[in-house]
């Protein structure tokens, strides 16, 4: 077959790219029996900038595929079968040429599945060279289980076709591909769709079906689901029950025609277009050219293999494109607009997130951040669980692109860092906040969204902080602003100088100074905004955003004062994440004469968490021979730290792994060596669940923090950051005091 792949060299115009779509309409016809595969849908011109044509025999193969089953279940199916109540409705027909598993497959798929729908399953063997499958398919058919019949000669699959729909002229037909597979009440949901008003053809959603393909549109979806695909067709059946959206044509691997459209449009054009090729395409638009509709059922999922089907030559190919061209001028302008519009995309988004939370949702809450990460992350993670036991799902929207408002929405889980798998839920990759708006509240209003939470903008446009309070309102929805950083008062969120120190906050001079100096900040925050902000224009920005939410927090009160010195009629409350810390086992060993002092650094080290202070320290202990060992349980920056002597650095963990690395490295004393006024900071809760006596600056949450917890924890002057010799010192004179105090209380017992 002939198929479109994305190729990143070089671009092309629309004229070609229709081109491209109109070939590719046509060599599908024969590997997949559908009409056309048009393209993609509104973001294409981004995606792909230039279409290859590759030639291959057959369609690529799904990983998945069916195994023929054994003639045994054909009896049970027999004997268990009930007489008909009454004259079947419809002809399922299934024209057959090869394929020996998939067909039996097939077979018993639509024989077990549930339908009130009567129905006569036909099948037409139009010159099989598979003797094997024709000899069992002779043999079922003595079941009385579906009619068998048998062209003389091989005749093609046009007339093939069209002798099977004439069987039975009152009928409906449903034109089935023998390489699919049907679940659960699929024809029953079909049909309903096809008793609606002026419905020539109804197509289902697919695997491998072009513009009716599920979880990628237009496209053949070859990897395997994470979930069965009956489960999948029992989704669609609920989140998109009785939905159906009009296309230009129907997709022939299962299309159902309704007979009072076959009497007036009559049967494919066997003259035209042979063997194969083009004819459901003229079929469907000739039904649109008498006032009928071509339908697209949301609401039902069939399985499509899509390599058992009959291959031709691409003259043929060719011309039924010119014969389409010919009978049909308008037939291309009505693809372009199909693409641009995408109607069923608001489906797939359903579909997509029904499979990944499995049921339907009750409510939800809509989370704005980056993909940077760090404590958000953990907090995000936090909030799901919590919000999970509540009966509520956390939906979470990042940057699509940077510098964009094209969301990328995610369901939040506790078995992937970032939520969603992606690869299985590419309908919610890319969503305009303001070109998909329509799409995104309907999304919202399906999810039961009752309200946006903002806990970060970086890597969002600049125009997020106009466009989301906008949209907020419009859908009205509150929405919360959580301050995990200072990007409200300074694109250098952590408030961190040139010389990777706290800045000190000293005036508007000092601010604007900074970012003549490092150009590159604003840009890093917002990409869109290259150029660089004054801080009264960032900051005015902020605070009208901050301004318009329902709700302001910050996680502690030095945040909250340090942001309200900026804005001082902003109300901000004060809400401590609400974190567990009981699976933290107590890791802490207590200091002994003659030890060597044994500190542990908890968490990924950078710059503005300290990571100079960390190596200053280390060269300052190995310079003086100092009895005292740095253990970094997680990562740094640092990367030459990884070769001083008294220096220990396990590596990136997960959550679970803290307490068995903790216990492990038979530490003494926790550091906290951060030089920014953190927000709340959640290696200091590890550190304090699990015993250890703690020294950080006197700076932000964790100072705050430690002199609430009371206890034996030492505060250092931010002035010491730069003086690593006070800062061993100390570290020593507060081990000695807590070896003094333990032996004072062991006195005392």
């Amino acid at each position: 077959m002939t198929y479109i792949v994305p190729n990143p060299i070089s671009p092309i115009d629309f004229s070609q790219r229709l081109s491209s779509f109109s070939r590719l309409i046509l060599n599908l016809c024969a590997a997949a029996r559908h009409p056309f595969s048009p393209g993609r849908r509104r973001n294409y011109r981004q995606q792909l900038r230039r279409d290859e044509i590759t030639n291959q025999s057959t369609p690529s193969a799904p990983s998945y595929r069916p195994s023929a089953p054994n003639l045994s279940l054909f009896e049970q199916i027999r004997d268990a079968r009930s007489p008909r109540n009454h004259e079947p409705d419809v002809d399922i027909i299934v024209p057959v040429y090869k394929g020996h598993s998939d067909t039996l497959a097939c077979i018993a798929s639509v024989l077990l599945s549930k339908n009130e729908t009567e129905f006569e399953l036909i099948l037409i063997d139009d010159g099989s060279p598979d003797e094997a499958l024709v000899r069992d398919l002779e043999l079922l058919s003595t079941y009385g289980l579906f009619t068998f019949l048998r062209n003389e000669t091989n005749l093609g699959f046009v007339k093939t076709v069209n002798r099977g729909m004439q069987l039975h002229p009152k009928r409906d037909v449903l034109l089935l591909n023998s390489d699919t597979l049907v679940f659960n009440n699929w024809l029953d949901r079909i049909r309903s769709h096809a008793l609606k008003e002026k419905v020539a053809t109804v197509t289902p959603f697919t695997n491998n079906g072009t513009i009716c393909s599920y979880p990628h549109y237009c496209r053949d979806n070859s990897a395997p689901f994470h979930l069965p695909y009956e489960a999948v067709d029992n989704l669609a059946a609920t989140v998109n029950s009785n939905l159906s959206v009009d296309v230009p044509t129907g997709v022939g691997f299962c299309m159902y025609i309704r007979r009072s459209a076959l009497d007036e449009i009559g049967l494919f054009d066997e003259e035209t277009f042979g063997k194969g090729y083009g004819e459901e395409n003229d079929f469907c638009m000739r039904a649109q050219e008498k006032g009928w509709r071509n339908v697209h059922a949301l609401d039902t999922f069939v399985f499509h293999s899509g390599e058992t089907s009959f291959d031709a030559a691409a003259s043929r190919k060719k011309k039924a494109l010119e014969a389409i061209a010919k009978k049909h001028p308008t037939y291309m302008k009505l693809i372009h607009s199909f693409i641009a519009d995408d109607p069923a995309r608001l489906g797939r988004m359903r579909l997509d997130t029904a499979c990944l939370l499995r049921r339907h949702p009750t409510s939800s809450i809509l989370c704005f951040t980056h993909w940077w990460g760090g404590g958000i992350e953990r907090y995000l993670l936090d909030r799901a669980q919590q919000l999970k036991s509540e009966g509520i799902d956390l939906l979470v929207a990042r940057p699509a692109e940077s510098g964009s408002l094209k969301a990328c929405i995610s369901v939040y889980t506790d078995t992937t860092p970032f939520g969603t798998d992606f690869a299985t839920a590419p309908n919610l990759q890319s969503i305009d906040l303001v070109n998909d708006q329509k799409t995104l509240s309907q999304f919202l209003r399906f999810c039961r969204t009752t309200c946006i939470e903002v806990h970060n903008t970086v890597g969002w446009s600049s125009t997020i902080l106009k466009t989301l309070p906008d949209f907020a309102k419009s859908n009205q929805l509150p929405y919360k602003v959580t301050l995990h950083d200072y990007i409200a008062i300074c694109p250098q969120i952590h408030l961190i100088d040139k010389s990777n120190f706290y800045c000190g906050e000293k005036g508007v001079a000092q601010c604007n100074e900074c970012l003549r100096h490092r150009p590159d900040l604003s840009f890093q925050i917002h990409p869109d905004r290259p150029h660089i902000w004054s801080i009264v224009e960032w900051r005015s920005a902020y605070y009208r955003f901050l301004q318009e939410a329902a709700e302001v927090a910050a996680p502690s009160a030095d945040t909250a004062q340090r942001i309200q010195k900026y804005f001082p009629t902003l109300h901000i409350n004060i809400e401590p994440h609400d974190e567990r810390t009981d699976h933290i086992l107590h890791c802490a060993v207590p200091f002994q004469v003659g030890q060597r002092l044994r500190v542990v650094i908890i968490g990924a080290i950078s710059s503005h968490k300290g990571s100079s202070v960390v190596r200053a320290c280390a060269a300052d202990a190995a310079r003086r021979k100092l009895p005292i060992d740095f253990v970094i349980v997680g990562y740094t920056n640092e990367e030459d730290l990884h070769s001083y002597p008294n220096v220990t650095i396990t590596g990136r963990y997960r959550e679970h792994e803290v307490s068995r690395l903790l216990l492990e490295q038979k530490a003494h004393v926790a550091f906290l060596p951060s030089i920014w006024p953190e927000t709340y900071c959640y290696t200091l809760s590890i550190a304090l669940a699990a015993g250890f006596p703690t020294i950080a600056f006197d700076i932000g949450a964790p100072a705050e923090r430690l002199r609430r917890a009371g206890g034996d924890h030492m505060l250092l002057g931010l002035e010491l950051a730069t003086c690593a010799e006070l800062i061993n010192d100390h570290m020593f004179k507060f081990a000695n005091k807590l070896l003094l105090k333990s032996s004072k209380e062991d006195i005392r017992l």
